[in-house]
């Protein structure tokens, strides 16, 4: 995020106008820190001491353009475009995931498959690096469901990551206020099946040794092979309702 606010002022995502300062290290709604952001570096004034002369000048114009088309600008703005698509097909994925009620396969813990067993909660709040890795992949998947605050609800998951083993009964619980019953209280009985399988999900990728989630996706199994022929596009977001339907 860093390198990209060297070169641009909007949100690479939304393409909202980012203000003076960006907030981070977040831990309640009162509590986090602020990044003020240096100005832009404007490029240098073209030098005017040496220009080519004769027959180089057209060849030096030439080159100038082909600079100025294809330079650094030109490349921010493909690669900006790549990681959009690929964003784009990634989540398609997920919602096929979750619509067609697939589970990541159990991948065993040895120093072949490089899996371990799943952090304990203490460990989680004393990693900085599994929280960082639970952050990207709670942000992505949140993606999913319409109308979902994603920065408070992945503070959240964060929270119960650091208490709870994140497949109890109260961790489960605590999800499925949102994520199956919407913002109702839970009450005995009541169906959770977002909740259990987001749980499953994030209980799979912390016990994994991939710190990119591209290299992960390419390694995590599913009864059904999910590819981008597969997955249905679709022009828009889901309902919750329609996640709790079974594959058949």
């Amino acid at each position: 995020m860093m390198i990209w606010l060297k070169q641009s002022r909007r949100c690479p995502l939304c393409t909202a106008e980012i203000g003076p300062y960006i907030i981070h290290g977040i831990r309640s709604k009162f509590d986090y820190q602020k990044h003020f952001l240096p100005p832009l570096r404007r490029s240098p004034s073209p030098q005017t001491s040496h220009t080519p002369r004769g027959s180089d000048t057209t060849q030096f114009r030439r080159r100038r353009r082909t600079e100025v088309s294809w330079g650094v600008a030109s490349s921010t703005r493909q690669d900006l475009e790549n990681t959009r698509d690929e964003l784009g097909r990634a989540i398609e994925r997920r919602r096929h995931v979750y619509r067609n009620r697939l589970f990541a396969k159990h991948i065993a813990s040895n120093a072949f498959t490089k899996f371990r067993p799943y952090p304990t909660p203490s460990q989680i709040a004393s990693s900085d690096e599994l929280q960082s890795r639970a952050t990207a992949f709670i942000r992505r998947e949140l993606r999913i469901w319409p109308n979902l605050d994603v920065e408070f609800f992945t503070q959240f998951v964060l929270s119960l990551l650091r208490r709870l083993d994140i497949r109890s009964e109260p961790a489960v619980r605590a999800l499925a206020e949102f994520l199956d019953l919407s913002g109702k209280s839970y009450t005995p009985g009541a169906a959770v099946h977002n909740a259990e399988h987001f749980a499953h999900e994030l209980y799979s990728y912390l016990r994994s040794p991939f710190k990119e989630l591209t290299a992960y996706d390419r390694y995590v199994q599913y009864d059904e092979t999910i590819s981008l022929s597969s997955v249905p596009q679709q022009d828009g977001r889901i309902s919750v309702q329609a996640l709790w339907i079974h594959h058949r």
